[in-house]
């Protein structure tokens, strides 16, 4: 496995990722998936497909995949637009984009059906948090 951004920002995370068996590293990429989704407040119902077809391993599921690639671009298109705006409010509100970007993207990453991609729908998942304290206790319990 090549380095990458989870193992560049949260080596310790990475490596016991790395250590943990693949099932393991799948049920922790699902938990964080939905922690970031519930966290961006993302519509869920928009999500069922995808969250259904994650939750059952129905990978590579690129129907799905596809769609929430579009999603998260649209999402960070948004958030761009919003960001380089002078005002305050509207850089809040970009930030909410970011975070469902964030979300979006993870579930991308984790419906490619690739282990090595595992870690990058992690490494999304957590972006989508102010604080993720609450997803890296729960990753951790799922890779023990």
């Amino acid at each position: 496995m090549m380095n990458s951004r989870l193992d560049s920002a949260f080596p310790e995370l990475a490596n016991a990722f790395r250590r943990a068996s693949a099932s393991k590293r799948y049920n922790a990429t699902r938990i964080a998936c939905e922690l970031a989704i519930a966290e961006s407040r993302l519509d869920a119902d928009l999500l069922s497909g995808p969250l259904i077809a994650l939750r059952r391993g129905e990978v590579p599921a690129s129907t799905h995949r596809e769609h929430m690639e579009a999603m998260a671009a649209e999402l960070d298109r948004e958030y761009l637009k919003l960001a380089s705006e002078e005002d305050e409010i509207k850089n809040r509100e970009s930030l909410r984009f970011f975070s469902k970007a964030r979300a979006a993207s993870a579930l991308a990453f984790a419906l490619t059906g690739d282990a090595e991609q595992l870690d990058e729908a992690l490494y999304e998942a957590i972006m989508a948090f102010d604080d993720p304290s609450v997803l890296f206790e729960r990753v951790d319990d799922a890779l023990r």
